[in-house]
């Protein structure tokens, strides 16, 4: 998100600097040109490469990231890396095989926190149904059992090489309901908005950009336009990472932490530009 942000910002900022250095703003405002459709002919190219940019985000990034990570690493795979995963009151300890998962073992609690179930199996497959144990035994009691089906366990993102601010965004939302613990599940779901949200994003931190230049960056000002949208652009984006961070460990929707300072943004801007 930074890269594109930064270069969409900047951008903005340049060309709506150049045509009002020129003279073409002033020229347009008399032919009765509204400031507002002047910012929008402005962007018009810049949402057309945001969306292109989810565009290859959603099915082209992905794909070159896992064929970047296959030259570097290969076909290899640690088999001797054990995984955790985590799905309401259980915790499942494995190993990665392609086609199952091997060595595992998984730890259900009752709702006083109190081991209730320990089920171990070489072999496990992944089915709608759940996580399908091959010749499962009961450690608690060392009793081998005839059949055991995890109902709660996850389908999707466990098995990812990838992370999440590689994966596309039908990837994120798969794993979204399958995720485990609500602070899991809250860092699933900002990655997701944060994706979902960037080209709105994008064009608010843009609208409040060109509102501050116009009304404090007088003629030939191009350096300090160049300054303070780079500064803009990354303050915004640590300014997501905080709000992030914050409904992360107190447990509200991510969501409100990426629309919310948009929303504010693309308001105070708005207000800017109506009183010019």
């Amino acid at each position: 998100m930074m890269s594109s942000l930064l270069c969409c910002v900047i951008s903005s900022i340049l060309t709506f600097g150049l045509i009002s250095d020129s003279g073409e703003l002033t020229a347009a405002r008399i032919l009765g040109k509204s400031l507002f459709s002047i910012i929008f002919d402005i962007l018009k190219p810049i949402i057309l490469f945001l969306l292109l940019s989810l565009f290859l985000l959603e099915f082209v990034t992905p794909n070159l990231e896992k064929k970047a990570l296959f030259l570097k690493y290969g076909n290899s795979i640690n088999s001797e890396e054990f995984k955790w995963v985590a799905k309401n009151d259980s915790f499942a300890k494995f190993k990665i095989n392609d086609q199952f998962l091997e060595d595992v073992i998984l730890y259900q609690f009752d709702l006083d926190k109190n081991s209730q179930k320990i089920i171990s199996s070489k072999k496990v497959t992944i089915t709608e149904n759940g996580w399908n144990f091959f010749k499962p035994k009961n450690i608690k009691r060392n009793q081998i059992l005839q059949e055991f089906i995890w109902q709660d366990g996850p389908e999707y993102g466990f098995k990812e090489r990838l992370g999440r601010k590689e994966m596309s965004l039908t990837q994120i939302y798969k794993i979204l309901d399958d995720a485990g613990p609500k602070r899991e599940k809250n860092m699933v779901s900002y990655e997701f908005w944060k994706k979902l949200f960037e080209p709105i994003s994008a064009i608010s931190i843009i609208v409040f950009a060109l509102a501050v230049s116009f009304r404090y960056f007088g003629f030939n000002k191009n350096l300090e336009r160049l300054m303070f949208g780079v500064l803009i652009a990354y303050g915004f984006n640590l300014l997501l990472k905080i709000f992030g961070n914050i409904a992360i460990i107190n447990g509200f929707s991510p969501s409100l932490a990426i629309v919310g300072p948009s929303l504010v943004l693309i308001l105070v801007g708005y207000r800017m530009l109506k009183n010019q």
